[in-house]
């Protein structure tokens, strides 16, 4: 009785069913949904017309073809982060210091203002590949 009462809370009403988020397309087995497009857009300020306007597909492709770009250099970057270690890392982090004239503590305050802490930097540039 306690599982019947489970699944009728649990299945979809016919009446409130909407769908949230669905599956566009996927890299190697990672699904890229409609959910990931709309916060791909926002965090790079790009504008999605709404549906029915003649310029919405263009736009949507452009957005998944980032969105499918980034997650291949994710998953190409992850196969070499093993293989950077901390000298390269320090290394990376010296050559940005001298090519924007700031020193370790004008770069790790510049980093702070944009919402980075100093580890979540040589995370990012680890996984980077070099």
């Amino acid at each position: 009785m306690l599982l019947a009462a489970a699944l009728a809370v649990l299945a979809p009403s016919p009446v409130c069913a909407q769908v949230i988020s669905r599956v566009i397309a996927s890299v190697d087995g990672d699904p890229i949904t409609t959910r990931d497009i709309q916060a791909f857009a926002a965090a790079n300020s790009i504008t999605i017309p709404p549906p029915g306007d003649p310029n919405q597909p263009k736009a949507t492709k452009a957005v998944l073809k980032g969105i499918i770009e980034n997650k291949m250099l994710d998953q190409e970057s992850k196969k070499y982060a093993d293989k950077v270690d901390d000298g390269q890392v320090n290394q990376y982090i010296k050559s940005m210091e001298q090519e924007n004239h700031v020193n370790d503590q004008q770069f790790r305050d510049q980093l702070t203002q944009n919402g980075l802490t100093y580890e979540e930097s040589r995370g990012h540039v680890r996984d980077q590949p070099m």
